[in-house]
């Protein structure tokens, strides 16, 4: 008995039906710090989210004498106000694409299992790359900082970089001199063709096109996150969130200026050494600026072995293994998650330490500038969140069709997810940052 032809309309089911909720479940057990950003998700629509922020305590507070201290009527203390400020947040979009080569989809029509096998494929390594696209950009300014350049150069293909674990081969980037608005762009679309790995993670990459000028702390950004040299396209991470200037492409920091609002500032020690004193200053002076609650460190594995190296051979209670975040620990809520399987080191017991290739570390190898720094970041995970207009679905670009043919003029279908949103801090003030810790 012949088997049931697979049409497109077969395939585009197949897609929305079975696949689209699969994927989103894997790509969500697949990153390391994206899922627990997503364990707060808040839905708006329209151009941009607004909403309220404090930003002064109300004065109409005190204690007042008595009558029979005074002798005569107790005073009304003189009323007082919270004060507050608007605040908004423009949604972002990320996407995703997958292509099937028409001769693949012709052999399919008559063999589901071929169909599978092709599209499995393709999905296992979409996941991947999304998965992966998501945890970077969770790190980022926004602007699709990958690293920086470690010496700069004339005419070179060869590029020495601070952080060599973010690359990979076949990757398009941009060159950049420097992490601001308005630098000058050095090379655009080049892809990576080589890649070598130094023990300390730092390395170099070998591109496909000359650059003429390279620059020492210049800039490597994912190719079109800067579509200008004062804009960029991806999604605010934490490293513009927990702050206290505006990100570096950005005027204000969602729609307020961190300038002259403190209230807007995060807890930023710009000059630590990695300590134990180092991470409990910083969770003490966020707790008394704010009454916030650390309840999240994020470093990279760097940062972590030296923590461990530091920490646990001096006082090894402060530093304990676990494989168990409870629920409600990073959010203070027990309906939000089931128990956490990872296995993570706890800083006193209490604060798990997460630990993500993605989080920034600078490895310096010239001149008078040698060593190791890290970041580290504090958070309060209840003022941290992702807001959405749309979760992860099919592009059918109006026609109810997923799978349309290839863009790129090649012998093919393609098939595009996308979502819109951004991370929100309402509250940066209850976390902290220490971007330029010295580990080495």
């Amino acid at each position: 008995m012949a088997s049931t032809p697979v049409t497109i309309q077969t395939f585009d089911k197949l897609l929305k039906e079975f696949y689209l909720s699969q994927w989103v479940d894997q790509l969500n057990s697949m990153t390391t710090t994206w899922q627990y950003f997503r364990r707060r998700l808040v839905d708006f629509s329209g151009r941009k989210m607004i909403f309220p922020v404090r930003t002064g305590r109300n004065a109409g507070v005190g204690a007042v004498a008595t009558s029979h201290a005074s002798a005569s009527l107790p005073t009304l203390i003189e009323a007082g106000r919270q004060r507050h400020d608007q605040a908004s947040v423009v949604p972002r979009l990320v996407m995703g694409a997958l292509e099937l080569s028409q001769d693949v989809i012709d052999i399919s029509k008559n063999d589901r299992g071929a169909f599978f096998q092709a599209i499995d494929v393709e999905m296992a390594g979409l996941v991947q790359d999304v998965a992966e696209l998501m945890d970077r950009m969770v790190y980022g300014d926004g602007g699709g900082r990958l690293a920086f350049i470690a010496s700069g150069g004339s005419s070179v293909t060869v590029i020495p970089v601070t952080y060599i674990r973010p690359f990979f081969i076949g990757q398009r980037i941009d060159i950049w001199s420097a992490n601001a608005s308005g630098s000058t762009l050095r090379s655009a679309g080049n892809e990576i063709t080589a890649i070598t790995n130094n023990a300390d993670g730092s390395g170099s990459i070998t591109v496909g096109t000359t650059v003429a000028t390279t620059d020492e702390d210049g800039i490597i950004t994912t190719a079109g996150a800067r579509p200008t040299a004062t804009t960029g396209v991806e999604w605010l991470g934490i490293d513009a969130l927990i702050s206290n200037t505006n990100p570096p492409l950005e005027s204000t920091f969602q729609g307020i200026t961190r300038t002259g609002n403190s209230f807007w500032h995060s807890h930023v020690n710009t000059t630590a050494v990695l300590s134990e004193k180092t991470i409990q200053q910083a969770l003490d002076t966020t707790h008394d600026d704010s009454m916030g609650e650390v309840n999240a460190l994020f470093a990279n594995r760097m940062t972590r072995f030296a923590l461990y190296e530091t920490l646990a051979l001096d006082n090894p209670r402060r530093l304990v293994n676990t494989n168990v975040i409870q629920p409600g620990m990073l959010s203070g809520k027990l309906e939000d998650h089931r128990p956490d399987t990872h296995d993570y080191l706890m800083f006193d017991g209490r604060v798990p330490i997460i630990v993500d290739k993605f989080c920034p570390v600078k490895i310096d190898n010239a001149g008078a500038t040698q060593g190791k720094s890290g970041t580290m970041f504090g958070l309060d995970m209840s003022s941290v969140y992702v807001a959405l207009v749309t979760d992860f679905k099919w592009w059918d670009g109006g026609q109810g069709t997923i799978l349309r043919p290839s863009a790129s003029r090649k012998f093919g279908l393609e098939a595009v997810l996308y979502t819109m949103g951004n991370l929100v801090c309402d509250a940066p003030n209850k976390n902290f940052k220490l971007p330029s810790l010295t580990i080495g």
